[in-house]
């Protein structure tokens, strides 16, 4: 019988990410001790538990058919999913999967691999910048001719969603953490200059 155990054990122990494994009939036989942070729960009530009951409802759908499709086609090179998990304490987690499949020497598929990145905080980040470049597009017709700098604003905005790498966790002196702050005193700003001259600016034709 094949083991179905990553090598590295001490390496795979100290990543970050989920990393699990799991046999043809879905039910978990590895998972590292990531799991305490991501699950809140220990890597050994895992070992034989069926891995999908760990994912969101909403998400497993979609999920399930992605993989049948990528096993359809024989699991070449590697499938990436992004879905929520269902931890003990009931908040979902968000995170990005990297799946492959182990194979025996035979080149059969024995088993599934499955290398889970938490994206929590950069998903909520991402949310969040879409939120104030909307809220700053907004603005822009309403600001006084005089004002300058929303329309580079709003590009850093794009710059900043499109190439940040989403390292975690988010620290205040993060670039995405300082646009958000530096949007809301820029909104905050406007709201006051428009009280102060008597009301809200007009909107431009």
């Amino acid at each position: 019988r094949l083991e179905l155990r990553p090598r590295g054990g001490l390496r795979v122990e100290a990543t970050d990410d989920l990393v699990s494994w799991s046999d043809m009939e879905g039910r978990t036989v590895y998972v590292n001790s990531r799991a305490r942070h991501i699950l809140g729960r220990e890597p050994d009530e895992l070992i034989g538990e069926d891995g999908r009951q760990q994912l969101h409802p909403d998400d497993l759908p979609a999920c399930d058919a992605a993989f049948a499709d990528w096993m359809s086609r024989g699991g070449q090179d590697s499938l990436t999913l992004e879905y929520r998990l269902r931890p003990a304490d009931g908040a979902p987690r968000r995170v990005s999967a990297r799946v492959t499949v182990a194979r025996d020497a035979r080149g059969q598929v024995v088993g599934v691999r499955n290398i889970s990145r938490d994206i929590t905080a950069v998903h909520a980040a991402r949310e969040a910048l879409e939120a104030l470049t909307a809220a700053l597009e907004a603005a822009i017709p309403a600001a006084e001719a005089g004002v300058q700098g929303l329309p580079d604003l709003l590009d850093a905005c794009r710059a900043a969603f499109t190439s940040w790498n989403g390292s975690l966790p988010l620290a205040a002196d993060d670039p995405v953490a300082r646009l958000l702050d530096t949007g809301q005193r820029i909104i905050a700003a406007l709201q006051r200059a428009a009280q102060d001259a008597g009301g809200e600016p007009d909107q431009k034709e």
